[in-house]
Protein backbone atom coordinates (compact mmCIF):
# COMPACT_ATOMS: atom_id res chain seq x y z
CA UNK A 1 0.00 0.00 0.00
CA UNK A 2 2.85 2.36 0.84
CA UNK A 3 4.49 1.58 -2.49
CA UNK A 4 1.23 2.35 -4.32
CA UNK A 5 0.87 5.66 -2.42
CA UNK A 6 4.48 6.58 -3.21
CA UNK A 7 3.95 5.74 -6.88
CA UNK A 8 0.81 7.90 -7.01
CA UNK A 9 2.55 10.84 -5.31
CA UNK A 10 5.51 10.50 -7.68
CA UNK A 11 3.12 10.49 -10.66
CA UNK A 12 1.32 13.59 -9.35
CA UNK A 13 4.62 15.43 -8.84
CA UNK A 14 5.59 14.53 -12.38
CA UNK A 15 2.31 15.97 -13.65
CA UNK A 16 2.85 19.21 -11.74
CA UNK A 17 6.46 19.43 -12.97
CA UNK A 18 5.22 19.08 -16.54
CA UNK A 19 2.47 21.65 -15.92
CA UNK A 20 4.82 24.26 -14.48
CA UNK A 21 7.38 23.68 -17.22
CA UNK A 22 4.69 24.18 -19.88
CA UNK A 23 3.56 27.42 -18.22
CA UNK A 24 7.08 28.85 -18.06
CA UNK A 25 7.77 27.82 -21.65
CA UNK A 26 4.47 29.38 -22.75
CA UNK A 27 5.79 32.85 -21.91
CA UNK A 28 9.26 33.03 -20.29
CA UNK A 29 9.23 36.82 -20.43
CA UNK A 30 6.01 37.04 -18.40
CA UNK A 31 7.31 34.69 -15.72
CA UNK A 32 10.73 36.32 -15.51
CA UNK A 33 9.16 39.79 -15.34
CA UNK A 34 6.81 38.71 -12.55
CA UNK A 35 9.51 37.04 -10.44
CA UNK A 36 12.08 39.79 -10.95
CA UNK A 37 9.54 42.61 -10.56
CA UNK A 38 10.70 44.45 -13.67
CA UNK A 39 10.41 44.17 -17.44
CA UNK A 40 13.51 42.78 -19.17
CA UNK A 41 15.28 43.77 -22.33
CA UNK A 42 15.38 40.09 -23.25
CA UNK A 43 14.76 36.67 -21.71
CA UNK A 44 16.39 33.52 -23.04
CA UNK A 45 15.73 29.92 -22.08
CA UNK A 46 18.83 28.14 -20.82
CA UNK A 47 18.93 24.34 -20.76
CA UNK A 48 22.21 23.08 -19.32
CA UNK A 49 23.09 19.43 -18.81
CA UNK A 50 22.46 18.77 -15.13
CA UNK A 51 22.80 15.01 -15.44
CA UNK A 52 24.06 14.68 -11.87
CA UNK A 53 20.63 15.57 -10.52
CA UNK A 54 17.04 14.93 -11.49
CA UNK A 55 16.75 17.14 -14.56
CA UNK A 56 12.97 17.44 -14.23
CA UNK A 57 13.46 19.18 -10.90
CA UNK A 58 15.89 21.82 -12.17
CA UNK A 59 14.79 22.78 -15.64
CA UNK A 60 13.47 26.32 -15.20
CA UNK A 61 16.54 28.37 -16.05
CA UNK A 62 16.20 31.76 -17.75
CA UNK A 63 18.80 34.31 -18.80
CA UNK A 64 17.37 37.68 -17.77
CA UNK A 65 18.86 40.75 -19.50
CA UNK A 66 17.67 43.92 -17.80
CA UNK A 67 17.05 47.22 -19.58
CA UNK A 68 20.10 48.57 -17.71
CA UNK A 69 22.35 45.96 -19.31
CA UNK A 70 22.67 43.61 -16.32
CA UNK A 71 22.45 39.88 -16.90
CA UNK A 72 21.09 37.43 -14.32
CA UNK A 73 20.52 33.69 -14.45
CA UNK A 74 17.08 33.06 -12.98
CA UNK A 75 16.56 29.60 -11.51
CA UNK A 76 12.92 28.77 -10.77
CA UNK A 77 12.03 25.77 -8.61
CA UNK A 78 8.33 25.02 -8.05
CA UNK A 79 7.21 22.99 -5.04
CA UNK A 80 3.78 21.47 -4.49
CA UNK A 81 4.92 19.60 -1.37
CA UNK A 82 7.02 20.57 1.60
CA UNK A 83 10.58 19.26 1.43
CA UNK A 84 13.09 19.54 4.25
CA UNK A 85 15.93 18.80 1.82
CA UNK A 86 15.18 21.76 -0.46
CA UNK A 87 18.08 23.80 0.92
CA UNK A 88 20.75 21.26 0.07
CA UNK A 89 19.08 20.52 -3.27
CA UNK A 90 19.12 24.19 -4.25
CA UNK A 91 22.77 24.40 -3.16
CA UNK A 92 23.67 21.43 -5.38
CA UNK A 93 21.66 22.80 -8.32
CA UNK A 94 23.36 26.17 -8.16
CA UNK A 95 26.82 24.60 -7.82
CA UNK A 96 26.17 22.59 -10.99
CA UNK A 97 24.77 25.64 -12.78
CA UNK A 98 27.89 27.63 -11.91
CA UNK A 99 30.04 24.83 -13.31
CA UNK A 100 28.06 24.77 -16.57
CA UNK A 101 28.04 28.57 -16.86
CA UNK A 102 31.82 28.70 -16.48
CA UNK A 103 32.10 27.14 -19.94
CA UNK A 104 29.71 29.56 -21.61
CA UNK A 105 29.37 33.25 -22.37
CA UNK A 106 27.37 33.53 -19.15
CA UNK A 107 30.35 32.78 -16.92
CA UNK A 108 30.38 35.03 -13.87
CA UNK A 109 26.72 36.06 -14.17
CA UNK A 110 24.92 36.39 -10.84
CA UNK A 111 22.37 33.67 -10.15
CA UNK A 112 18.95 34.33 -8.65
CA UNK A 113 17.65 31.02 -7.23
CA UNK A 114 13.96 31.13 -6.36
CA UNK A 115 11.70 28.50 -4.78
CA UNK A 116 7.98 29.04 -5.39
CA UNK A 117 5.73 27.10 -3.03
CA UNK A 118 2.24 26.48 -4.40
CA UNK A 119 0.29 24.88 -1.55
CA UNK A 120 0.09 26.11 2.04
CA UNK A 121 -1.24 22.89 3.57
CA UNK A 122 1.80 20.84 2.52
CA UNK A 123 4.34 23.59 3.13
CA UNK A 124 7.22 22.98 5.53
CA UNK A 125 9.10 25.96 6.93
CA UNK A 126 11.89 27.05 4.59
CA UNK A 127 14.31 29.71 5.85
CA UNK A 128 15.63 30.35 2.35
CA UNK A 129 19.18 29.39 3.26
CA UNK A 130 21.51 26.44 3.66
CA UNK A 131 24.59 26.48 5.87
CA UNK A 132 27.71 24.43 5.16
CA UNK A 133 30.04 24.26 8.19
CA UNK A 134 33.70 24.72 7.24
CA UNK A 135 36.40 23.42 9.59
CA UNK A 136 39.08 25.83 8.41
CA UNK A 137 37.02 29.01 8.39
CA UNK A 138 33.58 30.61 8.56
CA UNK A 139 30.62 28.59 7.27
CA UNK A 140 29.32 28.96 3.74
CA UNK A 141 25.84 30.48 3.87
CA UNK A 142 23.92 29.85 0.68
CA UNK A 143 20.75 31.94 0.26
CA UNK A 144 17.80 31.72 -2.11
CA UNK A 145 14.47 33.48 -2.38
CA UNK A 146 11.27 31.88 -1.12
CA UNK A 147 7.89 32.84 -2.62
CA UNK A 148 4.69 31.48 -1.07
CA UNK A 149 1.81 31.63 -3.53
CA UNK A 150 -0.86 31.88 -0.81
CA UNK A 151 0.70 35.10 0.52
CA UNK A 152 0.66 36.87 -2.86
CA UNK A 153 -1.80 39.58 -3.83
CA UNK A 154 -3.49 38.30 -7.00
CA UNK A 155 -4.24 41.77 -8.36
CA UNK A 156 -0.78 42.51 -9.85
CA UNK A 157 -0.95 39.19 -11.70
CA UNK A 158 -4.42 40.01 -13.04
CA UNK A 159 -3.35 43.55 -13.91
CA UNK A 160 -0.32 42.29 -15.84
CA UNK A 161 -2.59 40.95 -18.56
CA UNK A 162 -0.33 37.91 -19.00
CA UNK A 163 -2.40 34.76 -19.73
CA UNK A 164 0.42 32.38 -18.77
CA UNK A 165 0.33 33.65 -15.16
CA UNK A 166 -3.42 33.15 -14.69
CA UNK A 167 -3.24 29.45 -13.64
CA UNK A 168 -1.56 30.35 -10.33
CA UNK A 169 -4.15 32.98 -9.34
CA UNK A 170 -6.46 30.54 -7.46
CA UNK A 171 -3.44 29.62 -5.30
CA UNK A 172 -2.81 33.22 -4.24
CA UNK A 173 -4.43 35.23 -1.46
CA UNK A 174 -7.92 35.21 -2.95
CA UNK A 175 -11.10 35.43 -0.88
CA UNK A 176 -12.78 32.66 -2.87
CA UNK A 177 -10.71 30.17 -4.96
CA UNK A 178 -13.82 29.04 -6.86
CA UNK A 179 -14.62 32.60 -7.91
CA UNK A 180 -10.97 33.04 -8.91
CA UNK A 181 -11.20 30.00 -11.19
CA UNK A 182 -14.27 31.42 -12.92
CA UNK A 183 -12.56 34.79 -13.39
CA UNK A 184 -9.38 33.19 -14.78
CA UNK A 185 -11.35 31.12 -17.29
CA UNK A 186 -13.19 34.27 -18.36
CA UNK A 187 -9.91 36.13 -18.79
CA UNK A 188 -8.38 33.31 -20.82
CA UNK A 189 -11.36 33.46 -23.18
CA UNK A 190 -11.04 37.25 -23.46
CA UNK A 191 -7.24 37.23 -23.91
CA UNK A 192 -7.34 36.95 -27.69
CA UNK A 193 -4.94 33.98 -27.76
CA UNK A 194 -5.10 30.95 -30.03
CA UNK A 195 -7.44 28.07 -29.23
CA UNK A 196 -4.64 25.56 -28.58
CA UNK A 197 -2.74 27.89 -26.27
CA UNK A 198 -5.96 28.71 -24.41
CA UNK A 199 -6.71 25.00 -24.05
CA UNK A 200 -3.25 24.27 -22.62
CA UNK A 201 -3.44 27.13 -20.13
CA UNK A 202 -6.95 26.06 -19.12
CA UNK A 203 -5.63 22.56 -18.43
CA UNK A 204 -2.84 24.10 -16.32
CA UNK A 205 -5.43 26.19 -14.46
CA UNK A 206 -7.44 23.06 -13.71
CA UNK A 207 -4.40 21.14 -12.52
CA UNK A 208 -3.24 23.86 -10.11
CA UNK A 209 -6.75 24.73 -8.93
CA UNK A 210 -7.06 21.12 -7.81
CA UNK A 211 -4.56 21.89 -5.05
CA UNK A 212 -7.09 24.13 -3.29
CA UNK A 213 -10.39 22.76 -4.64
CA UNK A 214 -10.20 19.06 -3.86
CA UNK A 215 -13.71 18.18 -5.08
CA UNK A 216 -13.01 17.24 -8.71
CA UNK A 217 -16.70 17.17 -9.65
CA UNK A 218 -17.18 20.67 -8.26
CA UNK A 219 -14.08 21.87 -10.11
CA UNK A 220 -15.36 20.42 -13.38
CA UNK A 221 -18.71 22.15 -12.90
CA UNK A 222 -16.94 25.46 -12.27
CA UNK A 223 -15.12 25.21 -15.60
CA UNK A 224 -18.28 24.32 -17.47
CA UNK A 225 -20.17 27.20 -15.90
CA UNK A 226 -17.29 29.64 -16.45
CA UNK A 227 -17.19 28.74 -20.14
CA UNK A 228 -20.85 29.76 -20.37
CA UNK A 229 -20.66 32.89 -18.22
CA UNK A 230 -21.01 35.43 -20.99
CA UNK A 231 -23.67 33.76 -23.09
CA UNK A 232 -25.71 30.60 -22.59
CA UNK A 233 -25.15 30.40 -18.83
CA UNK A 234 -26.65 33.86 -18.30
CA UNK A 235 -29.60 33.11 -20.55
CA UNK A 236 -30.18 29.70 -18.97
CA UNK A 237 -30.17 31.06 -15.41
CA UNK A 238 -32.34 34.09 -16.14
CA UNK A 239 -34.81 32.07 -18.24
CA UNK A 240 -35.08 29.49 -15.48
CA UNK A 241 -35.97 32.24 -13.05
CA UNK A 242 -38.51 33.69 -15.48
CA UNK A 243 -40.23 30.32 -15.90
CA UNK A 244 -40.41 29.84 -12.15
CA UNK A 245 -41.75 33.35 -11.65
CA UNK A 246 -38.83 34.41 -9.46
CA UNK A 247 -36.39 37.31 -9.74
CA UNK A 248 -34.18 36.14 -6.89
CA UNK A 249 -32.15 33.81 -9.11
CA UNK A 250 -31.43 36.56 -11.61
CA UNK A 251 -30.45 38.96 -8.82
CA UNK A 252 -28.10 36.35 -7.37
CA UNK A 253 -26.54 35.78 -10.78
CA UNK A 254 -25.68 39.47 -11.21
CA UNK A 255 -24.10 39.64 -7.75
CA UNK A 256 -22.22 36.34 -8.13
CA UNK A 257 -20.67 37.43 -11.42
CA UNK A 258 -19.58 40.70 -9.83
CA UNK A 259 -18.17 38.89 -6.81
CA UNK A 260 -16.27 36.40 -8.97
CA UNK A 261 -14.71 39.16 -11.03
CA UNK A 262 -14.09 41.98 -8.57
CA UNK A 263 -14.34 40.58 -5.04
CA UNK A 264 -16.78 41.76 -2.39
CA UNK A 265 -19.71 43.71 -3.82
CA UNK A 266 -20.37 47.04 -2.04
CA UNK A 267 -23.42 46.81 0.20
CA UNK A 268 -25.29 49.67 -1.45
CA UNK A 269 -24.70 48.12 -4.88
CA UNK A 270 -26.11 44.81 -3.69
CA UNK A 271 -29.16 46.59 -2.31
CA UNK A 272 -29.64 48.43 -5.60
CA UNK A 273 -29.54 45.19 -7.59
CA UNK A 274 -31.94 43.46 -5.20
CA UNK A 275 -34.40 46.34 -5.52
CA UNK A 276 -34.89 45.56 -9.22
CA UNK A 277 -37.94 43.45 -9.97
CA UNK A 278 -37.81 43.64 -13.77
CA UNK A 279 -36.42 40.51 -15.47
CA UNK A 280 -35.23 42.29 -18.59
CA UNK A 281 -33.21 44.80 -16.56
CA UNK A 282 -31.63 41.99 -14.52
CA UNK A 283 -30.78 40.10 -17.69
CA UNK A 284 -29.07 43.16 -19.12
CA UNK A 285 -27.20 43.76 -15.87
CA UNK A 286 -25.95 40.16 -15.87
CA UNK A 287 -24.49 40.69 -19.34
CA UNK A 288 -22.93 43.98 -18.24
CA UNK A 289 -21.48 42.35 -15.10
CA UNK A 290 -19.81 39.67 -17.26
CA UNK A 291 -18.24 42.17 -19.67
CA UNK A 292 -17.53 45.35 -17.70
CA UNK A 293 -13.89 46.14 -16.96
CA UNK A 294 -14.34 47.44 -13.40
CA UNK A 295 -16.79 47.64 -10.53
CA UNK A 296 -17.00 51.40 -11.03
CA UNK A 297 -18.00 50.96 -14.66
CA UNK A 298 -20.74 48.59 -13.56
CA UNK A 299 -21.88 51.13 -10.95
CA UNK A 300 -22.22 53.78 -13.67
CA UNK A 301 -24.22 51.42 -15.88
CA UNK A 302 -26.38 50.43 -12.92
CA UNK A 303 -27.15 54.07 -12.18
CA UNK A 304 -27.96 54.68 -15.84
CA UNK A 305 -30.44 51.80 -15.82
CA UNK A 306 -32.21 53.28 -12.79
CA UNK A 307 -32.74 56.69 -14.38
Amino acid sequence: MRLALHARMTQERGQFDATMKAMVLDDPVAWASWVEGTKPQKVTLFNPDLSAVNVQEANHLLIFDSTEGRRTVLHLEFQTDGDTTIGVRMFLYVALIVKVLSKTEHAGCPIDPVVIYLHEKTYKEDPGSFVVPIAAGPPIIFCYRVIKAWELDPQPILDSGQPSLLPIVPLTKVADPEAAVVECVRRLHAAGIGRERRRELTVSLGMLSGLVIRDKDRLSRLFREADMTESAFIEMWVDKGRQEGRTEGAMDLVLEILSARFGAVPEEMGEAVRSIADFDRLRDLARIAARTTSIEEFRARLNDSRE
